[in-house]
């Protein structure tokens, strides 16, 4: 309209993609932190899957440096394996099936994996964590020799083995065990049934080697995780945060609808802020606070249907077969954003671990190379045939 522009706040300030937007405010939070409040910070909560804290330790200058812990989030970190988990038996069908990733396995270890954190952080043991990390994967499949003791199947374990034991010293069983002997030799089993067990033997012996390559491939994802388990050992997590964009979301529509344009934004933050804080009737309570006057008939009555809508929506919620839906729910396939531009800004992929020690180095190098990249002359044709 050839006019100047009037000094205002301008709300339409952001024109990159969504996920980078995340980085960006926090940095700008960071870098104003000093100069409003007199504060720089030197621990950081944060998720799993973000590269928020390496902008961090870029863009503020003089102490991001000083940011020298990233304390991680329990709950983004087992989310993070659950995604890294579903992604490797939808690349690896065979992985499927029963006494490998099923989709109840593939739960069992992400709550395995929680459980450890939530329990080595009331000790304050990150060396125990990590063990408990590592070996999650065998308590799942079934193998508890190396189990803590809070395993309550080692614990029936070795139950079983001091019964056992006890036997062996009356001498019971060494007798049982002749006599067992004896008859297996008089009434010796037929070639054929000698053949099926033969052909059993194979299928248990394939399936032990379907077995070792989940227990490679999904240590790979542990590794990563116990090498953090410094970071996981006080049990933090972003649950206040989380719990605010939630309610924030509901008002604004998320990232589905702009409302920067005119301030909307900001109103609806405000709005969010004060149902949280005064329950459901925060906009009668706001009404008469800011006219001085009681709301209408046709207000008290849309917030009186409101609030038995969710009165109604909360008891539903608390009935066993409703419960049971949303545990349903944790077994369908994660979805993410599969934008180039998504990733390069918020990935899953990105691993912000301290670098290994010299001193380390080379003993990690054999472990990676003995697991994942040395192979036996089967494995070696098994792997031919499959790619040709």
């Amino acid at each position: 309209m050839n006019t100047e522009v009037k000094p205002h706040q301008c709300f339409k300030n952001w024109h990159e993609s969504s996920q980078a937007m995340e980085t960006d405010i926090i940095v700008q939070g960071f870098l104003e932190a000093e100069s409003t409040h007199g504060l720089r910070y030197i621990y950081m909560i944060g998720d799993g899957d973000s590269s928020v804290y390496p902008q961090l330790q870029e863009q503020i200058p003089v102490w991001g440096k000083s940011i020298n812990k990233k304390l991680e989030c329990a709950n983004h970190t087992c989310k993070c394996l659950r995604a890294n988990l579903e992604k490797l038996v939808a690349e690896k069908p065979h992985l499927k099936g029963k006494g490998k990733l099923t989709k109840l396995n593939r739960v069992r270890l992400t709550t395995a994996v929680r459980c450890a954190i939530k329990k080595r952080s009331s000790e304050n043991d990150s060396k125990q964590l990590k063990k408990d990390i590592i070996n999650s994967i065998y308590h799942i499949l079934g193998f508890h020799d190396k189990c803590s003791n809070f395993c309550t199947k080692k614990i029936e374990k070795e139950n079983i083995e001091s019964v056992e034991q006890l036997t062996n010293e009356n001498g019971d069983n060494d007798y049982f065990n002749e006599i067992i002997d004896e008859q297996y030799e008089f009434w010796k089993l037929p070639s054929h049934l000698e053949m099926e067990n033969s052909r059993n033997a194979l299928k248990k012996q394939c399936q032990k080697a379907e077995i070792t390559e989940v227990v490679r491939d999904v240590q790979v994802f542990l590794n990563r995780i116990a090498n953090k388990s410094d970071r996981l050992i006080g049990n933090f997590t972003t649950n206040l945060c989380e719990s605010w964009m939630s309610i924030r979301a509901k008002f604004d529509g998320g990232k589905v609808v702009n409302r920067c344009g005119r301030g909307s934004w900001h109103a609806r933050c405000f709005g969010g802020a004060l149902r949280k804080n005064l329950g459901e009737e925060w906009s009668v309570r706001t009404f008469k606070h800011v006219t001085k006057e009681q709301g209408g008939q046709y207000f008290f009555e849309a917030v009186h249907r409101q609030t038995k809508k969710n009165y109604a929506s909360a008891k539903y919620q608390a009935k066993p077969e409703s419960k049971s839906l949303r545990r349903k729910r944790k077994f369908q396939n994660l979805k993410e954003n599969t934008c180039k531009k998504a990733k390069i800004n918020y990935g899953s992929n990105l691993d912000d671990s301290p670098d290994v020690p010299a001193d380390q180095l080379k003993i990690v190098c054999d472990q990676f190379y003995e697991c994942q990249i040395l192979k036996t002359d089967t494995e070696i044709i098994d792997i031919e045939k499959k790619n040709h």
